[in-house]
């Protein structure tokens, strides 16, 4: 994961690995839009992509949920126990659902997901802790990601500052041996 500097792909290895690692059927991440108050979801496995548009906020879905109580969630029956983001056959199909905070530095940056569509799984305490150091690690790859991207609009600043100083010299130049000519 920590190799992985592109957020969008390193997003979707974080889904793909959770829903893996915890025998899962489906998955997301969300991050805290601090401005809007409320959670997107870049990243999705086997959910409707229309959830990548929607900002979910506090109590709506298991996302919502993190995001309101900022502590592990586990629902045994999502579409009964929960108000879903939108109104979709495969969101009421989900079982049991879990979902952890991703804290980077003491702030609350996301929220890891997933679910189950078998009736007979369910989620328990350990669920909930591998979850949540599997977080801790996204935590870390999320920021090396953002850093990344970062450091390459920074880049491009400097660049961009670095061609503006040599045509004003450039320019400046010109002009001095102009009024040079002139006089």
């Amino acid at each position: 994961l920590s190799s992985e500097l592109d957020l969008s792909q390193l997003l979707k290895k974080l889904v793909v690995g959770a829903v893996d690692l915890l025998g899962a059927s489906n998955g997301a991440i969300g991050l805290v839009d601090e401005e809007r108050r409320a959670i997107h979801h870049p990243a999705l496995i086997n959910l409707p992509a229309e959830l990548i548009n929607i900002d979910v906020t506090e109590g709506i879905g298991i996302s919502g949920q993190v995001y309101a109580l900022k502590r592990p969630v586990i629902i045994p029956d999502y579409s009964l126990q929960l108000k879903i983001p939108i109104d979709d056959a495969r969101l009421r199909e989900i079982k049991a659902v879990m979902g952890v905070p991703i804290w980077w530095q003491g702030r609350f940056i996301g929220v890891f997901s997933i679910g189950t569509t078998d009736p007979n799984r369910a989620f328990d305490q350990r669920d909930v802790d591998a979850l949540v150091q599997f977080a801790k690690h996204a935590a870390i790859a999320i920021e090396n990601a953002r850093l990344y991207g970062e450091s390459r609009r920074l880049a491009h600043l400097e660049e961009r500052n670095r061609i503006a100083r040599d045509l004003h010299d450039s320019i400046t130049q010109s002009l001095f041996t102009v009024v040079l000519m002139t006089d």
